[in-house]
């Protein structure tokens, strides 16, 4: 897992890819004195160069302008999304510019979470990063939407999918089924853990009670998770 954005949205990197330390050694070399500078306006979608607060040059993704001289951009390869002046990005060379990126948005399958604008959701965002961020893990894919996929994922050598992250954050009541998907036969045994979470009155179970409605109000709970500090 690459990068933890919310509960519903993350990016994760193919360790059978092995064109990253490929792209790294070639933005090693990249000198931006020698480059040329983006002008604005630039437009969303533009790939370019862009200096992270490191110092280092990475690929990225133009998203739209945060400001006057500065712009929230993607790093295509990591995952992350942050703002970058003007002054630090430059056209990224015609050799780079046709890789492919090395990271893919994914989302638990057949799951929903509770949004990061929540005081649970955020606390669920971090749990993800804290339990699977910068770790290796295998991931299922059961269906796909556009580059978005939508995983079960497991620990390296598991295969039981009632074991998988998934499953923890059903039985915690941190996550719920969605609805408006139709459960393969082998992920049904979910349905037991989200009803004993809903009958214990876990996570965001805890103020909704018998409610298994989809509306907002489910994504409302006072549950605790401990916080970094």
């Amino acid at each position: 897992i690459s990068e933890v954005l919310d509960a519903n949205y993350f990016y994760v990197y193919d360790f059978d890819n092995k064109r990253l330390p490929e792209i790294e050694k070639l933005m090693a070399g990249f000198k931006p004195e020698k480059s040329i500078k983006l002008k604005a306006p630039i437009s969303k979608g533009t790939l370019c160069a862009v200096k992270y607060e490191d110092g280092t040059w990475c690929r990225g993704r133009v998203e739209k302008n945060a400001s006057k001289d500065a712009y929230i951009v993607t790093f295509i390869d990591y995952g992350n999304e942050e703002e970058v002046k003007e002054e630090d990005m430059r056209v990224l060379d015609s050799s780079l510019v046709g890789i492919p990126e090395q990271v893919f948005p994914c989302s638990l399958a057949y799951m929903k979470a509770p949004r990061v604008s929540t005081e649970l959701g955020e606390e669920v965002s971090y749990l993800i990063s804290k339990e699977l961020g910068g770790k290796k893990v295998q991931a299922q894919v059961y269906y796909q939407e556009g580059k978005r996929r939508y995983i079960v994922i497991l620990r390296e050598g598991e295969t039981d999918p009632t074991n998988s992250f998934n499953s923890y954050l059903l039985k915690d009541g941190f996550a719920k089924i969605d609805k408006s998907l139709n459960l393969p036969k082998e992920l049904t045994p979910f349905r037991l853990l989200q009803d004993k979470a809903k009958q214990e009155q876990k996570g965001l179970w805890l103020t909704e009670g018998d409610d298994d409605s989809d509306s907002d109000q489910l994504f409302f709970s006072q549950t605790k998770l401990q916080k970094k500090k």
